[in-house]
């Protein structure tokens, strides 16, 4: 688990090594960059890595973001329990790996 303060040090780290990470999990609403975003920066380079996506709008909203980006293969809606993120984690991971 690697953990980055903003989105733009996210960002270059995936520039420089993205083969070493199997999933993102962003927020949507970040100073510089909000998680779409970084979603967008990321997908030209990196079309297959899964993205999961927490924030405080709605669950309406959230699936609506997410119809658009098909690199986001989850969304969560604050607040978010540990229990409901290592079961999304997994879950995805699982949907996802070769």
């Amino acid at each position: 688990c690697i953990a980055k303060s903003s989105a733009i040090e996210a960002l270059q780290y995936l520039k420089e090594s993205a083969d070493h990470v199997d999933l993102v999990i962003t927020d949507q609403n970040m100073p510089n960059m909000t998680g779409v975003e970084l979603i967008e920066q990321c997908a030209a380079d990196h079309p297959k890595l899964p993205f999961i996506i927490v924030s405080g709008y709605s669950n309406e909203k959230l699936q609506k973001i997410r119809i658009n980006y098909p690199s986001i293969k989850a969304t969560m809606r604050k607040p978010v329990k540990k229990e409901d993120l290592l079961k999304t984690i997994h879950r995805v991971l699982k949907e996802t790996s070769p």
